[in-house]
């Protein structure tokens, strides 16, 4: 697939799908419920939250992203962005490239999940904080290139914006946890968490993007993926 170098927009009401040389990839992502209605609680849906992601190459398989999260109309409280991340990822040497791994294939190799926040205040009426509007984007992100290997590197996410409110009410207040560099987790110094946070079922607004997929490097090829949002 070409690649845009441009910025992608992802309308935060659709499922999210890929078409790619694995085959059509389908994310029964909704708004609500964060797929799981007996667990979760169903957002509203008046307030929706929209992604877009720009960013380079960084070598085969590689690529470093700016992410920017909005609010669409606006924030319906004072409130925080939270996202769940999980990455798949699995590659084999050169030598073994003859049956490179294809995503998503099944079981599919987890290999990090976690929960982190971004501790910039949202103010009700407001689509974005002020560290956004100051500095254009929300979130960075990078996924590695993968010299003389092959496989897929998938990094799944959900996004929700969870009132403040909620949030001093669930107990679980992500200003105590520790930092993804404390925690050993590639979230650098935002405040994480390797469990589901007890407000996560509280959402004003979610939705789900992902980037990634295959690539073969062993041929020098450039990622069968667009660095887009799928």
């Amino acid at each position: 697939m070409p690649v845009s170098s441009g910025r992608t927009e992802h309308d935060s009401n659709q499922l999210v799908t890929s078409v790619g040389p694995a085959g059509t990839v389908t994310y029964t992502c909704y708004l609500y419920a964060s797929n799981n209605p007996i667990e979760y609680v169903d957002p509203s849906g008046l307030t929706t939250i929209s992604v877009a992601l720009w960013g380079k190459w960084t070598g085969c398989g590689g690529f470093d992203s700016k992410i920017r999260f909005e609010l669409v109309p606006s924030a319906p409280c004072d409130g925080y962005l939270c996202q769940q991340i999980y990455r798949y990822y699995r590659t084999v040497g050169c030598s073994s490239c003859e049956g490179c791994p294809t995503y998503p294939e099944q079981p599919l190799q987890e290999k990090v999940k976690y929960w982190e926040c971004f501790p910039y205040l949202i103010k009700a009426g407001k689509a974005v904080s002020k560290k956004t509007e100051q500095i254009g984007y929300t979130d960075t992100g990078r996924i590695d290139n993968h010299s003389r290997r092959c496989g897929y590197d998938v990094l799944s996410k959900r996004v929700v914006f969870v009132c403040a409110k909620d949030i001093l009410i669930s107990g679980d207040d992500f200003r105590k946890w520790p930092s993804g560099n404390e925690a050993g987790i590639p979230a650098g110094t935002l405040p994480v968490k390797k469990f589901v946070p007890k407000f996560w079922g509280k959402a004003a607004a979610s939705t789900c993007y992902a980037q990634g997929g295959d690539f073969d490097c062993c041929t020098n090829q450039p990622a069968s993926y667009p660095p887009a949002i799928w």
